[in-house]
């Protein structure tokens, strides 16, 4: 069995880390980790750490880390994709496998003629969590917020459009 990826908030330092909330759920219930069980820790800043599972309570893994390492980002985090919002549950599709890439950000474009702009942006930060974790990247994407074709101008740096037809 290879070992699990846990996501924890940064800076992820070595000692004892406590592991709270959904991740600790995910943790305890969904992966079901022991004492004694490997894991691997991600702070999705660019920071990893093997470790062993200490204790598993009821809300909280604790999780012994000897050394951390910290991966430079690759070239592909600084690239910035903006992509009008498609129909369905094909943006979560697009927002993981852009993750998996390793892209640096992530930002709806607001269209003429596009579907919809997500009011909430916190499925697709979810979605690219479970990406970092499942891929084992170090950095996680920025997600949003949306913005327009002359707000992306404004930017600066060097704009590439696509069209599908």
């Amino acid at each position: 069995m290879s070992v699990r990826t846990l996501l924890v908030p940064p800076p992820l330092i070595a000692g004892a880390v406590v592991i709270t909330g959904d991740e600790a759920h995910h943790g305890r219930s969904v992966l079901r980790l022991r004492p004694g069980d490997a894991v691997r820790l991600a702070d999705g800043a660019g920071a990893s750490a093997p470790g062993r599972v200490v204790v598993v309570d009821r809300d909280r893994l604790t999780v012994a880390v000897e050394a951390v390492a910290h991966v430079a980002p690759a070239r592909a985090t600084l690239l910035t994709v903006a992509c009008a919002v498609p129909k369905g549950d094909r943006f979560g599709d697009l927002v993981r496998q852009l993750t998996e890439l390793g892209v640096g950000a992530i930002r709806p474009l607001v269209c003429e003629r596009g579907e919809r702009i997500p009011g909430n942006l916190d499925r697709a930060g979810r979605i690219a969590a479970e990406a970092l974790k499942q891929c084992r990247r170090d950095h996680l994407p920025v997600i949003g917020p949306a913005i327009d074709i002359p707000a992306l101008t404004g930017l600066g740096g060097r704009l590439i459009l696509l069209r599908y037809t």
